[in-house]
């Protein structure tokens, strides 16, 4: 099986490269065994050949890649073999066997780009290149797309917070992978950095055009749409990592210490790009990463009490006590002992957390 691999990857090194492709062509993307690899670093032209960074499409191929800092090269194992890939040179050990390639391994922010195909077909994997779509391809099943984007435009009547915008169809949306310190919270009150968070998304969007992006779900369980909002149309529905640097409003919540990341499954689908954005802005101490403490949070004034209910309220098998906002689960060790007049059911953890109760210990 290694010589085998081995044959493979002697005869496609001379081949490494895609069709060469001008240095000052846009971006090109990466679509791996039937999903777009978007992380924090995209495919990059050299000596007019497309290299890709090699973590992320081995992760995407189910290898595992090491670092030697001491030898400094990238170790990768393909069937047991083991291949290393130093910078700067235009060749691949394959235990000590020496295999040209027609351009140098390179290391570009901090990480290591080597020609595609030398991974991609040592694993048996089709290679191809979409010069419409500027995609280089792995895998079969690969279509391209049929139109441009399907982007939602519609206009932004106003703003509630930093991470919610109200549609002049009245309709709630909530931005993805993003979550900016409160401000109208009931228990939270006005939290660090809050009105900063509002006031940048109300300048930003109120009153304009925007362009909405579905992932998965369509709506959270309040009813509120969960999309990506983009200032500007972008080229296509898989946009490179510059265009949604530029162009994404929850990239830039991120961007100016505005937000953080917050992820709910199964909508990440910039998770790995909007990642390295957060680690961007906490570098620079932006927004809501500024050193030092952040203040206290302005307490919400205290709701007015609510009469006491005569029985339980709600639906669910989970019992909250409204006396102790303690919440069991059925078969709690209190789980029947709490005062009829003090139940509240909840059908699920999730409801329960949100109304403010926590999880009782035992």
């Amino acid at each position: 099986m290694k010589k085998r691999l081995l044959s493979i990857m002697l005869t496609v090194a001379m081949l490494a490269g895609f069709v060469p492709q001008p240095a000052h062509a846009r971006t090109p993307r990466l679509w791996v065994e039937g999903r777009y690899v978007t992380g924090d670093v995209s495919p990059v032209i050299h000596k007019d050949r497309t290299l890709v960074p090699l973590r992320q499409v081995a992760e995407a191929l189910g290898l595992d890649v090491e670092w030697d800092n001491d030898a400094r090269q990238a170790l990768i194992n393909i069937n047991g073999a083991t291949y290393a890939f130093m910078p700067g040179k235009a060749f691949y050990a394959a235990g000590d066997v020496k295999v040209p390639m027609d351009t140098e391994t390179i290391i570009r922010n901090d990480r290591t780009f080597l020609p595609l195909r030398v991974i991609a077909e040592a694993m048996g994997k089709p290679v191809s290149w979409d010069a419409t779509t500027y995609t280089a391809i792995v895998g079969t099943g690969y279509t391209p797309e049929k139109s441009s984007n399907t982007f939602q435009a519609a206009k932004v009547a106003r703003v509630v917070d930093g991470d919610t915008i109200v549609l002049d169809s009245g309709q709630k949306v909530r931005l993805i992978l993003v979550d900016t310190p409160e401000t109208k919270h009931p228990k939270k009150g006005v939290e660090f950095y809050g009105r900063e968070a509002s006031a940048f998304t109300k300048n930003a969007l109120e009153g304009k055009t925007v362009y909405l992006q579905k992932d998965v779900s369509e709506v959270d369980r309040y009813g509120r749409l969960l999309r990506y909002v983009w200032t500007a149309r972008p080229s296509s529905n898989n946009p490179t990592n510059a265009e949604v640097r530029d162009k994404c409003f929850n990239a830039a919540l991120l961007l100016g210490g505005y937000a953080k990341l917050s992820t709910f499954p199964p909508d990440v689908k910039y998770v790995d790009l909007f990642r390295s954005l957060e680690r961007e802005a906490r570098g620079k101490n932006a927004g809501l990463w500024a050193a030092g403490d952040a203040p206290a949070p302005t307490p919400a004034p205290a709701p007015a009490p609510a009469p006491a209910p005569s029985g339980p309220v709600g639906q669910g098998n989970i019992r909250g006590n409204r006396k102790s906002h303690i919440y069991h689960m059925p078969g709690g060790a209190s789980y029947d002992k709490i005062a009829p007049g003090n139940i509240v059911y909840f059908e699920t953890e999730a409801q329960a957390q949100a109304a403010g109760y926590r999880r009782a210990k035992r």
